[in-house]
């Protein structure tokens, strides 16, 4: 199983025009799903050259729209589900301490 999902894989091209293999959204809603998710850490979006996860979110402002657009691939994230863990802890009653 690839840890990863490429672009090709999400969006694809019918006679030029490009949009979502399932849901036929441009692709230009396709990053703002993606963003939302990132936002929330749940994934990370890869262009040539950069990665960008919840914590170098900022970064992709300056990033040309028309890169972002052609991202390589999204991937899991590499740091820990912090918002998993804070559900768990508020469900089981552990007191949460971020230091």
């Amino acid at each position: 199983m690839q840890p990863y999902l490429n672009r090709d894989e999400i969006i694809g091209d019918l006679q030029g025009v490009e949009y979502d293999r399932r849901f036929r959204l441009e692709p230009e809603w396709i990053l703002v799903i993606l963003t939302a998710l990132v936002h929330a850490g749940q994934l990370t979006v890869a262009i040539p050259g950069k990665k960008f996860d919840a914590t170098h979110l900022r970064n992709s402002r300056k990033t040309p729209v028309n890169d972002l657009i052609n991202f390589k691939h999204v991937e899991r994230p590499k740091d820990l589900p912090l918002a998993a863990l804070t559900a768990l802890f508020e469900l089981l009653g552990i007191p949460i301490r971020i230091i």
